[in-house]
């Protein structure tokens, strides 16, 4: 069914006139919203434009930048925990006689260790606190410890003359465990 030129002239004047009732409606400008008034005194006035009693001026709370609010490269990245007293406390541990070998963890995960003990033919599990040390003694051992854990990927052995400080820490990727061995001669206790 084709449509006529009445009905199809029929159609646009309806929709003219419709047109025509909302344009007006369209037309009309915003409403503002009343001022607020910002005199001395008010509480719009005393949180935005006053210093505050020291002094200095700031915004009100909530109206200041978040980091989540700042471009990703404003945002300085955390700062790494101190473990500059591990070290310390492991040269101290060492040097009392406490420990033969002292395991620095810079895990932020509990990480499993073994150790193998001549005396018993076995292995001994120690638990390595995140971001701790854990002295280790073993008569048996002979000055010679050792160890084992898992990088990761693959389970690893490594053979350390005590007295000394094994440092177990993450790469550059996050994803395996490596470690550093360092002596600690000077520090071992004096017979």
């Amino acid at each position: 069914m084709a449509l006529t030129s009445r009905s199809a002239t029929a159609i646009i004047v309806s929709i003219a006139a419709m047109l025509s009732e909302i344009g007006p409606l369209l037309a009309q400008e915003p409403q503002a919203a009343p001022r607020t008034p910002m005199s001395p005194g008010s509480s719009t006035f005393g949180q935005t434009m006053m210093p505050r009693e020291g002094g200095s001026w700031s915004l009100p709370l909530g109206m200041a930048p978040s980091a989540t609010m700042l471009p990703p490269q404003l945002i300085s990245p955390p700062k790494p925990p101190d473990l500059s007293g591990l070290d310390t406390a492991a040269i101290t541990l060492v040097s009392a006689g406490n420990a033969d070998v002292v395991v620095s963890s810079r895990a932020d995960k509990e990480l499993i260790l073994q150790l193998y003990r001549p005396d018993q033919n076995e292995w001994q599990e120690y638990r390595l606190a995140p971001l701790a040390n854990t002295p280790i003694v073993c008569a048996s051992c002979g000055g010679k410890l050792k160890l084992s854990f898992n990088d990761g990927v693959q389970d690893s052995e490594i053979d350390v003359e005590a007295p000394a400080l094994v440092k177990i820490f993450p790469d550059a990727t996050a994803k395996r465990w490596q470690w550093d061995v360092f002596r600690l001669q000077a520090a071992a206790k004096s017979q």
